[in-house]
């Protein structure tokens, strides 16, 4: 959120900026045209009354002309230094840019200088005071990390790889993501994907299911066994909630291996969040703008 407010304030004052210096220019442009115009005096004539700036501009060119060219208030090319000439030939002719060009800069200081402020009185990383510090990243989470397709959790997955890079917090997954990962048709985006989960800590797959006994059946001419399979309960609490398979292990797996938060972007999964908080108590379900 942070970073989407710094975002849309640099991109308010660079319009700002634009509109101000376009207002100075067109108000200013006979001024500044003449930056790029050779003033001189009228030929055939002895002096000519030049305006403050313009007479400094043609004395730094005529030092050594002997007429003798007034302005009121000014001093004359016979007795003013080519120096002082220069000094105010150069103010003159920056009037106009620097109208134009230090409210736009001063606002840009003053800005950044309240923003680094302002960042001061909040923690690095979260406004929690606890941060988590196993995070499961959800099949949806490394994808979008890789494909950038989540616009709205994009500035806040950048904040959580920063917090990673940094070491504030570990950021898990297990290789049930790679299976989903591998279904992607897409081998250039499938390889992508892979690239960002192998960067990460996996954490070991918890069965969530058991083999309780075979169930034997057969006959005088066939013989058939079936495997008796029971789910743990928290997994099958996780499908009674309505969570798909798929994801009801990555939640087990997460719950399992003492990780603190579950970060996905899947709807179906943060509708039950209250839900899995019952199960897993030390879980919480998060999307990442939630967290950071």
């Amino acid at each position: 959120m942070a970073l989407r407010v710094a975002r849309g304030l640099f991109r308010l004052w660079l319009i700002l900026s634009v509109i101000w210096v376009i207002f100075i220019v067109i108000s200013g442009w006979d001024q500044l045209s003449e930056i790029f115009t050779a003033i001189e005096p009228p030929p055939g004539q002895g002096g000519v009354v030049l305006p403050p700036g313009l007479y400094e501009c043609w004395a730094t060119r005529n030092a050594d002309n002997p007429f003798v060219i007034i302005h009121p208030g000014v001093e004359t090319s016979a007795d003013m230094s080519l120096t002082t000439a220069w000094r105010r030939c150069i103010t003159y002719k920056l009037q106009i840019p620097i109208k134009a060009l230090t409210p736009p800069l001063m606002l840009l200081a003053l800005g950044s200088a309240l923003i680094w402020a302002f960042r001061g009185f909040r923690s690095d990383f979260s406004v929690r005071q606890r941060l988590p510090t196993k995070i499961y990243l959800d099949n949806n989470i490394v994808s979008a990390i890789a494909k950038d397709d989540e616009p709205s959790e994009s500035d806040a997955l950048d904040r959580l790889l920063t917090a990673w890079r940094t070491g504030k917090v570990d950021l898990v997954t297990s290789e049930l993501t790679l299976a989903e990962i591998k279904r992607y048709h897409d081998p250039r985006m499938r390889a992508a994907i892979e690239r960002i989960f192998r960067f990460l800590e996996k954490v070991e797959i918890v069965r969530w299911d058991e083999l309780v006994g075979i169930h034997s059946y057969g006959d005088a001419r066939t013989w058939i066994n079936t495997p008796m399979i029971q789910n743990y309960p928290e997994y099958g609490a996780l499908l009674t909630l309505g969570l798909e398979a798929a994801d009801a292990q990555h939640v087990y797996v997460a719950g399992k291996q003492a990780c603190d938060t579950f970060l996905t972007c899947d709807k179906g999964i943060l509708r039950r969040a209250a839900g899995i908080k019952g199960i897993f108590s030390s879980l919480t379900v998060q999307e990442p703008s939630q967290l950071v």
